[in-house]
């Protein structure tokens, strides 16, 4: 379960006001010199986005910030309420997000056809789990078995010469 974000809500102004009487070295109230230090504080904000926007090298920098930062997008410079310069970047679709990645592509045979294989040649495949390179070597290192004519349970006596395998002699 996710952390839940604190309650907020404005106090109203007038209760604000009459907690905030105190008189301060101005003459003023700890209030009205609150208010006053906003009003300056939102026009030095607005008059340094009017700024940044009209810099032309707002967007040269924000296009190297970017590049630094290993994103692609439309890179700008924001300054926040706090007048913290940051970087934006707006994304035109998801395929901008994520970067194109090459496909794996594996020399070995697939997983399946190696066990086959295995089992053909009377290796267990289940040691190896799910890696490729230790059961192709296990493949290497054991011979295939040879195939041998056998002679049938019931039935003539079948004997394989060393000359001619083909022939038999019953």
């Amino acid at each position: 379960m996710g952390r839940k974000q604190p309650f907020r809500v404005d106090v109203k102004k007038d209760w604000a006001k009459s907690l905030l009487q105190s008189p301060t070295e101005g003459g003023l109230t700890v209030y009205d010199r609150l208010l006053k230090a906003r009003d300056e504080w939102v026009s030095a904000l607005d008059q340094a986005r009017k700024t940044l926007e009209e810099n032309p090298l707002s967007l040269t920098v924000a296009e190297a910030v970017a590049r630094e930062a290993n994103r692609r997008g439309d890179a700008l410079l924001q300054i926040d309420d706090a007048g913290q310069m940051y970087l934006e970047v707006q994304y035109k679709g998801a395929s901008d997000m994520a970067t194109p990645k090459r496909k794996w592509v594996s020399n070995l045979p697939s997983l399946e056809e190696l066990r086959q294989q295995a089992r053909s040649k009377g290796i267990d495949p289940t040691p190896f789990g799910r890696s490729k390179a230790l059961l192709t070597k296990a493949l290497q290192e054991r011979p295939a078995p040879r195939m041998m004519k056998t002679a049938p349970a019931i039935g003539p006596v079948v004997i394989i010469t060393p000359d001619d395998p083909d022939k038999s002699i019953n």
